[in-house]
């Protein structure tokens, strides 16, 4: 059993080009796990958010995904089709305001995020 609340979060892509959903599992003292890929459907994205969870002993309160637009209305509907009730897709505000987060790893890197 893991010491450290794990959690789960998700990046899905739109689908266009080369873009990929990436999926990271990290608990308090880091990251522990990065899965990226450029997935055919929304349905795979969400099969591997469940294969993580599941391995990782996630709950729901610990699945964290971008729930705007198409995309993650999508991505919701492909996720309840194994989790019926309970999940809460994250919204994220515009910049400047209260909840606003900016990206913590430009692409091709990783380094830790500190927000402003």
């Amino acid at each position: 059993m893991h010491r450290f609340k794990v959690r789960l979060g998700c990046d899905v892509a739109e689908g266009a080009g080369r873009s990929q959903s990436v999926i990271v599992v990290r608990d308090d003292l880091g990251v522990l796990e990065i899965f990226a890929n450029q997935f055919e459907s929304k349905a795979e994205t969400a099969h591997a958010i469940c294969g993580l969870a599941q391995k990782w002993q996630i709950g729901l309160e610990g699945i964290i995904f971008d729930g705007n637009g198409n995309t993650g209305r999508n991505i919701l509907r492909a996720l309840e089709r194994r989790y019926s009730y309970g999940l809460e897709p994250f919204f994220g505000s515009r910049p400047g305001e209260r909840w606003y987060t900016k990206s913590c790893a430009p692409r091709g890197t990783l380094r830790p995020c500190t927000l402003d």
